[in-house]
């Protein structure tokens, strides 16, 4: 790693210094992000919240899991679960070939 700038490696210890962070793995992605704020990762993980959720519900039999998530303050780790919810399944329709 000898050809790396000093300007990268001063970005990347920057970056690697932000005292928050999300560790997020779910059944479709995984990442570890680093933000200045409390609220800058909170807001991360309600967008991915959200994102998961459309997902799903856009798609008939789509499901999501999320494993080993949380997120990191400087006082301790907070673990992420969601439940997804469907809310309405008329418009599903039966499986071809399946019977009510």
């Amino acid at each position: 790693m000898d050809n790396i700038s000093p300007e990268v490696r001063a970005h990347q210890a920057a970056y690697a210094a932000r005292p928050f962070a999300v560790r997020w793995q779910d059944s479709h992605f995984s990442g570890e992000f680093r933000f200045d704020t409390f609220a800058e990762a909170f807001d991360y993980v309600q967008t991915m919240w959200t994102n998961i959720r459309q997902a799903v519900e856009q798609r008939p039999y789509r499901s999501s899991m999320l494993w080993q998530s949380y997120l990191k303050t400087p006082e301790g780790r907070i673990s992420l679960r969601y439940v997804l919810l469907c809310e309405d399944v008329s418009s599903y329709g039966c499986a071809k070939g399946a019977q009510s």
